[in-house]
C-alpha cells in the first residue's frame, strides 16, 4: 500500500537510488556484488526506518527478496513498475524513473531465468 512516504521510504534504503552508488567487486575484501548490495541495504535498513532490528533484517528482508525473486522476472518487473508508479507521483523522485527503474524494466526482461537461480544460491 503506497503512502505519502513511499517514495522517500524506498529511495532512502535503496543505495542507487539515494546516492547513485554502484557496485563492483573489491579487490581487497573479495566480496561479490551481491553481498556488497546485501550489506549495503542491511546497513541502510538498520539506520532509517522505524524497525531497526538486525535480525528483522537479516531474516524477513532477505527472504522477501528471495521469495519476489523465486517468482521469476515477471514478478521482478512487476514489482519494479510498482516502484517507477509510486516514485511518479513526486516532485523530484520522478527522475529516478529516466535514470534507473526505465533501464531496469527493459534489463530483467531480456534477463535469462537462470540468472535469477543464480542468485539466489548466493
Amino acid at each position: 500500500e503506497p503512502s505519502v512516504e513511499s517514495a522517500w521510504t524506498i529511495t532512502i534504503l535503496s543505495p542507487t537510488l539515494s546516492w547513485f552508488e554502484s557496485y563492483s567487486p573489491d579487490i581487497t575484501t573479495h566480496q561479490t556484488t551481491a553481498q556488497q548490495v546485501f550489506s549495503s541495504s542491511i546497513r541502510r535498513a538498520l539506520i532509517y526506518p522505524y524497525i531497526r532490528n538486525y535480525n528483522f533484517c537479516t531474516n524477513y528482508l532477505i527472504q522477501d527478496v528471495r521469495d519476489i525473486l523465486s517468482c521469476g522476472r515477471r514478478m521482478v518487473l512487476k514489482c519494479l513498475i510498482h516502484i517507477q508508479q509510486i516514485l511518479e507521483q513526486t516532485d523530484t523522485h520522478y527522475l529516478l524513473n529516466t535514470l534507473y527503474l526505465n533501464e531496469y524494466c527493459l534489463w530483467i526482461q531480456y534477463l535469462d531465468e537462470g540468472c535469477l537461480d543464480q542468485f539466489l544460491s548466493l
